[in-house]
């Protein structure tokens, strides 16, 4: 026990300064992420305890080489050596008394924060404290154990760092080199298809700089088998070290090696990640690239050797022995160019393959829609899908071999739907492999996924709703939430009865039809984020006229937040807009416009713009418009707010700079009265301007306004009438600008019906 505290002591110095600075920075850095403006996804465990990452090799490093600091100083040597405790014991008090500190240091900087995050009411996923605390301690000790290793074969602090360098990336950087080369000569295999000998994140301390280089690793650096893979590697490097500390001689202290031969090992390990970027496809194989790569590692190897061996004939006589990293170099280019062209060209028999899954396009990013993972887990032993999924890998590698890379079309042939999706063949004698493909069309794709009806139920299962921690960017305690959880609720409610899968990407799409008739129509998109274990999802859902009840609340809602539109101010810019004169001043008019009734029995969604500023290239095309665009201002002066979904309805849009003819901006006696978002200071002059629901915003001195959030606003009988005549004249005049300032010829479809077409349903 002595010898234990006795090494706590010694380390309490470092101890401490790592302690203070590890919480000070979880500290700062989860008060600045929970007190942000905006948030509207959970966090990451790397965003969330970022200042751990950091403490993984500062505490390592210092702590080991503190500990072990007597072994670079001869008297300090000799005096540990002849203490009366054995190296083993020695060796292990040190180890213990580290791990002690880098435990307590993890520990209370993931309580710190945990604690930070639930006083400021911010969500995060509660089983990253619980995997936090093994997973920064288990990689801390890593590189602990790989210092204690250079520190025992080692006896100054410069070589015993660089040789700490050595011992924990050599190997990791060799595999990070190989797995590079694989992805790039096979093109059809990605970072999270390697085998697992391959995978840069099994180790748990070096994927953390593999996940900065290639983010989509952080899908699987955090799994637990990488966790309990990495402790045993500790266990390991830690045995090893203590053989090595027990066997080290006194006299290696202040000595980089005790050994010339030891040092031209250390020499050859320092010049191997240069030669093997062959390996990795980093340098390209030209004529030029190979003495530069040559040239630079014999540069290396050259200065390690002259500062270490401080001997120039030494240096000369060690210099044969760069050829064995050369060696290694240029037989790791053609083991690796040789793997990746066997793993490319193994393509299973159909009656070969037991099943196959779908991971998702969006794997590997931050964050998945939760059908994705329901689909993930879907094991497909149909045939269909089976041949389709070997047929185009097969096509694929074909493509590959013949132009270089996967070249295809987005054209008529593909009919525009191609699709690349990463996919898992296990095959019936248990063997697993993965590839990332490219459909030729994700329709056909779909098609043979609805076959299986564990696919069909996942992607129309929402996530549970207690799940749900940011709804439209708003989180639990948002008020925002509370608001459109009424519109999440029913969504949940209605969505099993309309049998729309959750997720659009999930849909068989006609790329020649208009979705934006009958119940396709489309009100708006609801966005939830959340977390199911440790599975962080984010989903979009689409609110069409299919969901009316959907609609209806989603309708109520922009309807409450909109407190003013200020529609004699668009009259008034409307009628004035028609003599513009200042060359900054224009006048705009965006509407959406809900169930068109059309030639055909449809009812459309049709969008409908207009523009004027005082020098416009189609002038006489504006005019004429102008005479449509006032009487419609008027009309909409009468217009009523609705929220019914199935009623004629539009949402208008409109911004503008008009002066009147004394010099005055158009509304600028209204907004003068308004306090600015920035600086709670007052608008002044041409500052102006606002919006619909209320907010004030400072829009620089161009005495801009903008309305925007309006209401959906329906009409009188007799004025739905008058509208859709408006509207039809209004749909030839926008198609004749188009066609006349950017070309092209009419489309083909039905047109504006009569009035009589439209019924409101109640």
């Amino acid at each position: 026990m002595k010898p234990y505290l006795e090494s706590i002591r010694k380390l309490s110095r470092v101890g401490l300064i790592l302690f203070a600075l590890s919480i000070v920075a979880s500290a700062v850095i989860s008060i600045q992420y929970c007190t942000a403006l905006y948030h509207d996804n959970v966090p990451s465990i790397t965003k969330m305890f970022s200042p751990l990452i950091a403490f993984i090799y500062a505490g390592g490093i210092v702590l080991a080489m503190d500990g072990f600091s007597f072994l670079n100083k001869r008297t300090d040597s000799d005096f540990y050596h002849s203490l009366p405790v054995s190296r083993k014991k020695l060796f292990w008090a040190i180890t213990l008394a580290a791990l002690t500190w880098i435990a307590a240091t993890v520990l209370s900087s993931v309580l710190l924060t945990v604690i930070i995050f639930t006083i400021t009411k911010t969500p995060f996923v509660q089983l990253y404290a619980l995997l936090a605390v093994p997973f920064f301690t288990v990689a801390t000790m890593m590189v602990f154990s790989a210092c204690a290793i250079a520190m025992s074969l080692t006896g100054t602090a410069i070589t015993g760092l660089g040789l700490t360098v050595l011992v924990f990336g050599l190997v990791r950087f060799v595999q990070f080199a190989v797995a590079r080369g694989i992805v790039a000569n096979t093109q059809i295999i990605s970072w999270l298809d390697l085998p697992w000998y391959l995978t840069p994140v099994t180790n748990i301390a070096t994927g953390q700089i593999a996940q900065l280089l290639r983010p989509m690793l952080r899908h699987t650096l955090y799994d637990p088998i990488n966790m309990l893979y990495s402790a045993v590697i500790v266990g390991a490097e830690l045995l090893l070290a203590r053989v090595l500390f027990a066997k080290r001689a006194s006299e290696l202290a202040e000595h980089g090696a005790k050994s010339a031969t030891m040092q031209t090992v250390f020499a050859c390990a320092a010049v191997v990640p240069v030669v093997i970027l062959f390996a990795s496809g980093v340098v390209s194989q030209q004529n030029i690239s190979i003495p530069i790569v040559v040239g630079i590692a014999a540069g290396i190897y050259v200065i390690y050797q002259l500062v270490a061996l401080r001997s120039t004939k030494k240096m000369l006589i060690s210099l044969p022995w760069l050829l064995v990293p050369l060696a290694l170099g240029v037989a790791g280019y053609f083991g690796t160019t040789s793997a990746a062209k066997s793993m490319q060209n193994f393509v299973p028999n159909t009656q070969d393959v037991a099943y196959v899954q779908l991971n998702g396009a969006g794997r590997g990013t931050e964050y998945i829609p939760y059908q994705q993972y329901l689909v993930s887990e879907v094991q497909f032993t149909e045939t269909d899908i089976r041949q389709y999924a070997v047929e185009t890998l097969r096509d694929n590698v074909a493509t590959i071999h013949r132009a270089g890379y996967l070249n295809y079309t987005y054209d008529d042939q593909s009919s525009y739907m191609l699709s690349t999706q990463p996919v898992t063949f296990v095959l019936k004698d248990g063997r697993k492999f993965s590839r990332v493909l490219t459909f030729l069309n994700q329709n056909t794709l779909m098609d043979y996924c609805q076959q299986n009806s564990d696919f069909n139920e996942a992607i129309r299962t929402l996530p549970p709703q207690s799940s749900v921690r940011y709804l439209q960017g708003g989180d639990l305690y948002d008020k925002a939430y509370m608001e459109n959880s009424v519109i999440l609720s029913a969504y949940y409610d209605e969505l099993p009865q309309t049998g729309y899968p959750a997720n659009d990407f999930y849909r068989i799409y006609d790329p020649y039809m208009n979705y934006m008739v009958n119940e396709e129509q489309n009100y708006g998109n609801i966005s939830t984020a959340g977390y199911v274990g440790m599975m962080r999802y984010w989903d979009s859902y689409t609110i069409r006229l299919g969901t009316p009840r959907t609609s209806t609340a989603w309708m109520q809602y922009q309807n409450n937040h909109s407190k003013n539109e200020y529609l004699d101010l668009l009259q008034e810019m409307a009628n004035k807009s028609e003599t513009l004169t200042r060359d900054m001043d224009y006048f705009n008019i965006s509407m959406m416009v809900y169930n068109v009734p059309m030639s055909d029995g449809t009812r459309q969604t049709m969008s409908f713009y207009f523009d004027r500023y005082p020098n416009d290239a189609a002038l006489e095309l504006k005019t004429k418009m102008q005479t449509l665009v006032n009487e419609f201002t008027e009309i909409l002066m009468r217009s009523t707010p609705t929220t019914n979904p199935n009623d004629f309805n539009v949402y208008v849009t409109w911004s503008g700079r008009v002066h009147n003819d004394d010099g005055s901006y158009i509304g600028g006696d209204i907004i003068e009265q308004q306090f600015v978002s920035s600086g709670n200071s007052f608008v002044s002059g041409g500052s102006i301007y606002f919006v619909s629901n209320g907010d004030v915003l400072y829009g620089g001195m161009s005495g801009a306004i903008s309305a925007y959030n309006p209401s959906f606003r329906s009409f009188s009988p007799e004025d739905q009438v008058r509208v859709i005549e408006i509207l039809k004249q209004w749909k030839a005049m926008q198609d004749e600008y188009n066609y006349t300032m950017y070309g092209g010829i009419p489309q083909e479809g039905p047109s504006i019906g009569d009035a009589t077409e439209t019924t409101t349903q109640g």
